[in-house]
Order: C-alpha cells, then sequence, then structure tokens
C-alpha cells in the first residue's frame, strides 16, 4: 500500500485499445495449464477432456420451456428460464453426446470439449502476475543496467500480454513514446520465445536527462539513448542465453529527423482535402 496516498493506494492503470476497422479479428489469449484445469474426461470421452456446461438459458425464455424425458423414463422440469436450445437442438445434443443425463437421470448436464475452444477471451481486469507490475519493471531495468535509470518503464511483461492478442507473428509494433525501449525488449522477447518475426518501431524525442540522474552518470545522455542502449542489452542477453526457435535477430537501425533537402518545395492546399506539391520558379 502506498501510504502517501490521501485517501486510496491506487494500484492500476488503464489500456485504451481501439480498432481502426472491422478487419481486426477478435482477440483471443493463449491457453495455459491454469486455464484448462476444470477439464478432464471421467467417461473416456473419445472427443477428450471435457467440462460441465450450464443448460439453463440465462434470461427468461417462456418458449423454451418443456420438459425433457430421460432414457429412464423420468421427466425432468424445465429451469426457471428454460433451456438454452429449442426442443429439437436439445434432442440433437444427446443423441451426439454432448448433453448427458445424470443423477440417475434427473438431472442434465452439457460437455464443454477443450478441443472447441480457441485460446482465452482476455478479462477487462489483468493482474500483476500475468501482466507485471511497475516495481517488476524497474526490476528489469536494474537487472540490464545495473541501476534504475528510468522513472516509469513498462513491465516487458504486460508488452507481451499486448503481443499475445495479436495472432501475426509477423506483426509490426509501433510505440511512439518509446521510453525506456521496453516494447522493443517485449519484441524480442517474444520473439525468442515462439520463433515470431514481429519488427518494431520506436519513436523517441531526445529528451536530455537531469545530470544528477543514474542515467547521466552512465553517459545516456538523452531518453532516446537509454532506449538505444536497453534494446543493445537486451538483445545480448536473449542471445547468450538461446532462443527456443535457436536464432535471433536482435538489430536495430536508428533513424534521427532532420530538415528536408527539399529547398526548392512548395507546399500548398489547393481544396480541403488534397495537398500538392509545386516547385518554385527560379
Amino acid at each position: 500500500s502506498k501510504n502517501d496516498e490521501t485517501y486510496f493506494s491506487r494500484h492500476h492503470n488503464y489500456l485504451v485499445l481501439f480498432r481502426r476497422s472491422n478487419e481486426l479479428p477478435g482477440f483471443r489469449l493463449p491457453r495455459t495449464s491454469s486455464d484448462n484445469r476444470a477439464y478432464s474426461n471421467p467417461d473416456d470421452d473419445p472427443r477428450g477432456p471435457w467440462r460441465a456446461g450450464d443448460v439453463r438459458s440465462p434470461s427468461p425464455r417462456p418458449s423454451l420451456r418443456y420438459p425433457v424425458v430421460s432414457p429412464s423414463g423420468a421427466v425432468i422440469d424445465p429451469p426457471d428460464n428454460g433451456w438454452r436450445w429449442s426442443e429439437a437442438s436439445v434432442q440433437q445434443k444427446i443423441e451426439s453426446g454432448e448433453i448427458v443425463f445424470k443423477d440417475s437421470g434427473t438431472r442434465l448436464v452439457r460437455k464443454i470439449y477443450l478441443a472447441d475452444q480457441e485460446g482465452r477471451t482476455p478479462e477487462t481486469v489483468w493482474l500483476g502476475d500475468v501482466a507485471g507490475t511497475t516495481r517488476q519493471a524497474n526490476a528489469e531495468i536494474k537487472e540490464l543496467f545495473g541501476a534504475t535509470i528510468f522513472d516509469t518503464p513498462k513491465p516487458t511483461k504486460l508488452v507481451r500480454r499486448v503481443l499475445s492478442l495479436i495472432a501475426d507473428t509477423d506483426a509490426i509494433v509501433l510505440d511512439f513514446f518509446a521510453g525506456s525501449g521496453s516494447t522493443a525488449d517485449a519484441v524480442i522477447q517474444q520473439n525468442a520465445e515462439d520463433g515470431g518475426n514481429r519488427k518494431f518501431i520506436l519513436v523517441q524525442l531526445p529528451e536530455p536527462c537531469e545530470p544528477h540522474t543514474e542515467a547521466a552518470k552512465s553517459d545516456l545522455t538523452t531518453i532516446a539513448e537509454i532506449a538505444k542502449e536497453r534494446i543493445r542489452r537486451a538483445g545480448a542477453r536473449l542471445s547468450e542465453k538461446g532462443t527456443a526457435s535457436g536464432s535471433l535477430d536482435a538489430g536495430f537501425r536508428v533513424l534521427k529527423v532532420d530538415a528536408t533537402n527539399m529547398t526548392d518545395v512548395l507546399r500548398s492546399a489547393e481544396s480541403s482535402d488534397q495537398l500538392t506539391l509545386e516547385a518554385l520558379s527560379s
């Protein structure tokens, strides 16, 4: 707890996400052993592990209130909201084995198969054990540089979790506020783990580091220099440890914004939505 807060100790940050078009597919996280722990196969179902699912409608559906007769002849009354499916659909699921009878034929259970699960839908709250914390981010910086040379780094676990939402392992990752270079570090780590070929583009103004800071003491005079040195060290660290794919491309180029060499060009607007370039007469 942060005791310098007046009322509540704030333990959260926000991620704001948006999509540019409907072409973006749905987000899915890779499934982990923890996600799959509820699945088992006690009846040797040929379709593999499954877990019990609800057969009741989540909202009132009067048209789906009908009795179901079990093979033993027991009549199962509908739940208060009705069943999830029509009578024909329930019968089809019983015949396929997706719905089974339990407790001497007095209860219906739906089988949800692990083989049918395509990843895991991400939740709106990401706890520190899966997305990292500011304290962990500072520890990462200290491990690479021997000192905390940047005040507000992002944890690489957070960036890697964002990357894992996108199935494209050849994606181009853009960070317009590079800071200490956490995004590049995370991209390198993710590629090393899954053999991906993601590229990163980092943008950072050469904001000067204050003379008394740990960065300045390490001869890192700007924030951009911190990011560049972090990428070098992160790549070297992973190259030493080795990767799942056996190879790692941690190289990068540095481009600097400079004055244009187009000295004889005028930029003008001929209309409200079109810009043209016109050569100046000599």
